[in-house]
């Protein structure tokens, strides 16, 4: 698997230490242990083609048929639990625990959308669903509808109550009479719900300029830091679903508050001290002891992303061990061709299980034995896709691997996509290989993809991580501009302490494989005052060989040509502005697919099928 990358190396002036914009989606421009940052999230405009016509559905379309379904308490309550805690109205909470966190994905969607188009009406949207979100935050910087309503409907106002948290109860009433307090049962999803306020706060300040959400999204950081650093080590212990981590490690880029940073690396520490753990929960034995992927896929690939990014900040190699290797063990071993993760709707862990009945563990929604990859009854929930995604992008950021470009284009294109439908109304929640009418039993999710599903985590994360596509495009690292995925765009960023940088890429792809980059503006040496001499530079291009498929270059400026294979092809030229062709055809790969050792699949452009 391989990369392009888009090098300009200025003669005139080194570029080390000049990264991008601070207003990436993961803002890695002042990473120590990152080897490339994302560009802005405003930074890239599709202009046509494929990618083009998906971004106008999910802007024009899928954000507001979303909305709809948000405010129409009959189908769900997510936006009436807002209002009612909030004090806009009266009512009992409804749904599920973590409809707060669904919601927050949306939000941070439709942040994604205006950074881009700037629709006034996307942003009125926004303002009247944060003027919600910050009435129903208490004073303390706890956020959770749940317990938020059930204590108005006690006579108890805790938006008011600053300091006196502990007078209240924490958590819904999920479990036993002792699982009342704090985080005290992980099926409370409370940690889930703030790490996804966390990053729609910062999104949102990052495409629109306010600190109106960001604000409510720090006063739930605090919160979250003071819980950790006060509760008893068996309730700190006590979360699943961990987008915190990754919102954590967020927040800290945000603010470069340390303290921020120092809960993202307890919050793996205290993995390492839990008590009859479970492989389901990816707990049963310390995170540094962990070299293979078990367990629930969702919960194990926002970990594995979360690390990443904590690895970024800190460096430490046996993170870096435990990642590459657990990489290795989902990629040969456990992830099926379209990038999807999670075989298994139910079972038993391989890894945790002793055959004796008191120690046989159940997992669900979960990674299985090795090549134990079904196809009809593949479970593949479209969470577990993004969340190997954003394991691949952030493995991406602090290595420069080309492995694993070609992965996040592999979810996109193939595990990601397939969740919602053309019109951008409906969903799945999960993504087997083969939907038949003739199984002999009944599987618990839809085979159509429908606009609301009981469990709606699913169809936001999808819609967010669709409407992020285009923050995926490039990155910039000292050396240059790197060009992750193909698509007609452009691209308008600055180099820090360089200047303005342009370029348009042209292409029908994935339709075909014929692609056109014009480096419309290069960053000229820092320091020099206008008018400047004309601009002396070297510029190479590696343009990535990708994995499905060989590659042919053909140059529209004079430049020279060296192969490096299995990696790269490279070009130089000394033109100011040059331009670079190159073309792919489609080969065939087979699956890694234990049920299915005779059938092959046709990787077409990105595409598999």
């Amino acid at each position: 698997m391989k990369q392009i990358k888009l090098l300009l190396l200025l003669a005139s002036a080194s570029v080390t230490g000049a990264l991008a914009q601070s207003n990436g989606l993961t803002d890695m421009s002042q990473s120590r242990f990152a080897k490339m940052a994302n560009t802005g999230i405003s930074a890239v405009h599709w202009t046509d083609g494929f990618w083009g016509d998906r971004f106008q559905v999910f802007s024009r379309t899928s954000l507001q048929s979303m909305w709809n379904t948000w405010n129409t308490p009959e189908i769900s309550h997510g936006f009436r639990n807002f209002e009612i805690a909030a004090g806009v109205c009266k009512g009992e909470h409804w749904g599920p625990p973590f409809h707060d966190g669904d919601m927050y994905k949306w939000m941070e969607g439709v942040a994604s959308v205006y950074a881009v188009n700037k629709d006034p009406e996307l942003d009125k949207l926004m303002d009247n669903f944060i003027t919600c979100v910050v009435k129903a935050q208490r004073a303390d910087g706890y956020i959770h509808t749940p317990v938020v309503i059930e204590e108005l409907n006690k006579g108890i106002d805790s938006h008011a109550l600053e300091g006196q948290h502990k007078q209240t109860v924490i958590g819904t009433k999920v479990g036993d009479e002792d699982e009342k307090g704090a985080f005290a049962n992980r099926l409370n999803f409370e940690t889930y719900n703030l790490g996804h306020l966390m990053m729609a706060g910062i999104v949102h300040r990052r495409a629109t300029g306010k600190t109106t959400l960001f604000d409510a999204a720090v006063k739930a950081t605090d919160f979250l830091c003071h819980f950790y650093e006060t509760a008893s080590a068996e309730l700190a212990r006590n979360a699943i679903c961990p987008s915190h981590y990754m919102g954590v490690v967020e927040m800290y880029r945000a603010t470069g508050i340390p303290r921020y940073l120092e809960l993202s690396k307890n919050l793996i520490d205290i993995r390492g001290m839990v008590e009859n753990g479970t492989d389901d929960n990816q707990d049963r034995i310390p995170f540094r002891d962990q070299y293979r992927a078990m367990g629930h896929a969702v919960r194990a690939n926002y970990l594995y992303a979360g690390v990443a990014d904590v690895y970024a900040e800190t460096g430490e190699q046996q993170l870096m061990k435990n990642l590459t290797s657990i990489w290795n063990d989902i990629v040969t071993r456990k992830m099926y061709v379209t990038g999807a993760c999670g075989a298994l709707y139910d079972g038993t862990s391989p890894d945790g299980t002793c055959y004796e009945p008191d120690s046989i563990q159940k997992v669900h929604q979960s990674y299985g034995r090795p090549y134990q990859l079904p196809n009809s009854t593949a479970h593949n929930e479209t969470c577990a896709n993004i969340g190997n995604m954003l394991f691949n992008w952030r493995m991406l950021e602090v290595t420069g691997d080309a492995k694993y470009a070609d992965l996040v284009e592999t979810c996109l294109y193939n595990s990601v996509l397939s969740g919602i439908s053309l019109d951008g109304k409906k969903y799945f929640y999960t993504n087997p290989l083969r939907i038949s009418a003739d199984l002999p039993y009944t599987l618990r999710w839809p085979k159509e993809r429908t606009e609301y599903i009981s469990c709606f985590c699913c169809p936001p994360n999808t819609l967010r991580t669709l409407c992020q596509a285009q923050t995926y495009a490039y990155t910039l690292s000292p050396e240059g501009i790197y060009c992750n995925l193909y698509g007609a765009n452009t691209l308008t960023t600055t180099w820090k302490e360089k200047g303005e940088v342009a370029l348009t890429q042209e292409t029908d792809y994935p339709w075909d494989g014929n692609v056109r980059v014009t480096l419309d503006k290069v960053p000229r040496k820092a320091g020099r005052r206008p008018p400047p001499p004309p601009p002396t530079f070297a510029a190479i291009a590696l343009i990535r060989l990708p994995a499905w498929a060989p590659c042919f270059i053909a140059a529209s400026v004079a430049i020279a040509i060296r192969l490096t294979f299995p990696s790269f092809a490279e070009a130089r030229t000394t033109t100011p502005s040059p331009s670079f062709s190159f073309n792919w055809s489609p080969r065939s790969r087979r699956p890694f697919i234990s049920t299915s050792a005779t059938l092959t699949a046709r990787s077409f452009t990105p595409f598999t099928s």
